[in-house]
């Protein structure tokens, strides 16, 4: 199995404690575990130029480390998204991330559940993760906001939304307010 995590790397040592362990719980010995460290990385912001989809399909005008993402997202089982939360969502550099996987799927619509969704480009998705780490502001009603943003963009992106967990700040154990989905 191959395994995806694309971490912003502003999250405690804990965060990468309870990664450890849902590694160890979750997945095998024998996984393949790729991860990308937003930090380390040059992610430009999708500017909505559409040549991804136009121009040269699959592919986006950006020559940055989003070139090996896509590699990685294609090929993954599951993908795990790791952020902070700030200001009452995901940081900015998930966001971003998540916003350039539009290369990912087709300029053409179909329909899901009576709503316009894109067409898949491949033939699979990985699965999605998503592990936030609250801070002392969060509120559950931000997490909640979260979940649901998360649950669309798995639609939107083809996905089944496999893990869904929420951290205290600068604790191992899972607080788990909305609970795996």
């Amino acid at each position: 199995m191959n395994i995806l995590y694309i971490i912003d790397n502003r999250v405690s040592e804990s965060v990468n404690t309870y990664m450890e362990k849902l590694n160890k719980d979750r997945f095998s010995s024998n996984d393949n575990i790729k991860v990308f460290n937003l930090g380390e990385m040059t992610v430009n912001q999708c500017v909505g130029c559409f040549s991804c989809w136009l121009k040269t399909p699959g592919e986006c005008i950006f020559k940055d480390s989003m070139e090996e993402v896509y590699f990685e997202v294609v090929k993954a089982d599951i993908m795990i998204f790791v952020s902070p939360v700030k200001t009452g969502f995901v940081s900015g550099r998930i966001k971003t991330l998540m916003d350039r996987l539009i290369p990912l799927v087709l300029p053409d619509f179909k329909i899901i559940n009576n709503e316009f969704h894109h067409k898949e480009r491949y033939g699979s998705y990985p699965e999605l993760g998503m592990i936030l780490e609250r801070t002392e502001k969060t509120e559950d009603t931000d997490i909640n906001i979260i979940k649901k943003f998360f649950e669309r963009f798995s639609l939107n992106f083809h996905s089944k939304p496999e893990i869904f967990d929420v951290l205290g700040k600068g604790k191992e154990e899972l607080k788990n307010v909305t609970g795996n989905i």
